[in-house]
């Protein structure tokens, strides 16, 4: 609790929409369960990506959609995204690569009109911003790592924040199997 305090001050959000997880990769999982994804449902990716992201998605039993990413930033765009969105996708989910938001903002305002939910693969993000937001806090769902090769490192562990703080409860409850729930 006291790391998700400290975490919280650093990106300007409150503890309580924070939830410190066992790596970045379970906060994937846990953010594609908490907003309900699974069969029938699509969920786009950029082509460069953590496998862990389409293992969240595939474990979930969604479908992988994947965008094609700009050359230069290799991140997506919002065109590159609207070009793969169909009536089944739900969600989009934007790696920050090399730390970078790219066109998070946009995208996560083109998710918005479209009622789509953005989850942030923010795992290297920390410490980058777009429109005065901490990376991974733009979207409905941003995930950190803390492995060995990040930035800010705990050997491993990861950290997962939710927009709705009734789904960061429910992380919490399933990370901690229902122990140390906050009241």
């Amino acid at each position: 609790e006291e790391f998700e305090q400290a975490f919280g001050r650093y990106i300007g959000r409150p503890a309580e929409e924070l939830v410190a997880v066992t790596s970045c990769t379970e906060g994937l999982f846990q953010a594609v369960d908490a907003l309900g994804l699974g069969p029938g449902d699509e969920v786009v990716l950029p082509t460069i990506s953590f496998i862990g992201a389409a293992h969240a998605v595939r474990g979930a039993g969604a479908r992988v959609v994947l965008c094609d990413v700009d050359s230069v930033t290799l991140n997506p765009t919002v065109s590159q995204v609207e070009r793969v969105v169909t009536d089944a996708t739900k969600a989009v989910l934007v790696l920050h690569f090399g730390g970078a938001p790219g066109a998070t903002a946009e995208i996560a305002e083109f998710a918005w009109h479209r009622s789509l939910h953005l989850v942030e693969d923010a795992a290297v993000g920390l410490g980058s911003s777009a429109v005065d937001r901490a990376c991974g806090t733009l979207g409905d769902i941003g995930v950190w790592s803390f492995d060995a090769m990040k930035v800010l490192t705990t050997v491993d562990g990861g950290m997962v924040w939710c927009r709705d703080r009734d789904q960061a409860e429910r992380i919490r409850k399933s990370v901690r199997l229902g122990l140390g729930a906050r009241s």
